[in-house]
């Protein structure tokens, strides 16, 4: 087992080459530029084998903590802001691993540089990440609202840490990015339709079809194996704000009790050519119920039974509710 680091140049040693590792690993997970991946591969390994490694200063560990940063917003401004905004998170997150412990009163005090390196390159990876959720194009307003919800996590967590390793200064500057952008996204948020998922046991289509009577297939029929025709149910939709394409599907959520049986899911509206004297506006089919077999025009039809619009069973449920955002 390795002994710790025994100063305070050492102990900050130890943190570079281990955040150098953090910012390779962060680098090899966003689709970058070749060029860009070139140059923060090759500022990691130089900082790891060459730089940390032959550091004896103060100004050589605030050196080395500038190079950290400047590769952390290269990285960040060259990739995608969606991909970059949850690595450039996950990266800050990985950076208090890096600084050493021990239970020595004496080391823990000495490590305080290693974790003021440590807290820099944090501080930057949140940064970056805060913009990079500011440049996002996000569809839909809970996305955005996620994004400001993430912001305001990673500062609560970080704020305190910043504030005691880098002073009040720093933090105020990282608090303000994080506030800047949160209140960007309040007002991207503004102007983004919501997303409206519905999940229901069934859900029936506005449009149902009127037409009640069904030509026997075969002559099953005949001894009553004939099973009414059910209309489609889709069992989930998904509905974008008014004006997309998504909001051509309405979806409405079940609700109990039908007031009567026009409000039931059975209930369907009477075609005018299948009863005889004309079509009552006040009558429809009740498609739950066994149909019986008529001959029409030389071929056996199903047809329902047919029951008032005020009439009620009492025994299902109401198909659905006016729909959403009417």
């Amino acid at each position: 087992m390795a002994s710790p680091p025994s100063s305070a140049i050492a102990g900050a040693a130890v943190s570079a080459v281990a955040l150098a590792d953090v910012i390779t690993g962060l680098a090899r997970g966003l689709p970058l530029p070749a060029a860009t991946a070139q140059s923060v591969g090759s500022a990691c390994r130089r900082i790891a084998g060459i730089t940390a490694p032959r550091l004896t200063s103060l100004g050589g560990a605030a050196a080395i903590a500038a190079e950290l940063i400047a590769t952390v917003q290269v990285l960040a401004r060259d990739a995608d802001p969606a991909d970059a905004s949850a690595g450039l998170f996950a990266a800050a997150a990985a950076t208090r691993m890096c600084a050493p412990s021990s239970a020595s009163p004496v080391l823990t005090q000495a490590y305080s540089l290693a974790r003021a390196l440590c807290v820099s390159v944090e501080a930057a990876c949140l940064g970056e990440a805060f913009l990079c959720e500011a440049r996002t194009e996000f569809g839909d307003r809970q996305a955005a609202s996620a994004a400001r919800d993430r912001i305001t996590r990673a500062l609560e967590g970080a704020v305190d840490r910043v504030a005691a390793a880098l002073g009040q200064p720093a933090a105020f500057v990282l608090t303000t990015a994080a506030n800047q952008t949160c209140a960007h996204l309040v007002d991207l948020a503004g102007s983004l339709q919501p997303l409206i998922r519905a999940e229901c046991d069934a859900l029936l289509p506005v449009d149902r079809p009127r037409v009640v009577a069904l030509r026997r297939p075969d002559a099953r029929a005949r001894a009553g194996g004939a099973q009414p025709r059910r209309d489609p149910v889709p069992h989930a939709g998904v509905v974008r704000g008014a004006g997309s394409e998504e909001s051509l599907m309405r979806v409405h959520h079940l609700v109990p009790g039908p007031e009567s049986c026009v409000t039931c899911r059975h209930f369907g509206r009477i075609d005018p050519i299948v009863l005889l004297g004309g079509n009552d506006p006040n009558q429809g089919v009740c498609r739950f119920r066994a149909p019986h077999f008529v001959e029409s025009l030389g071929a056996p039809n199903a047809v329902w039974p047919v029951v008032s619009m005020f009439m009620l069973c009492g025994e299902f449920d109401r198909a659905y509710d006016p729909p959403l955002g009417a």
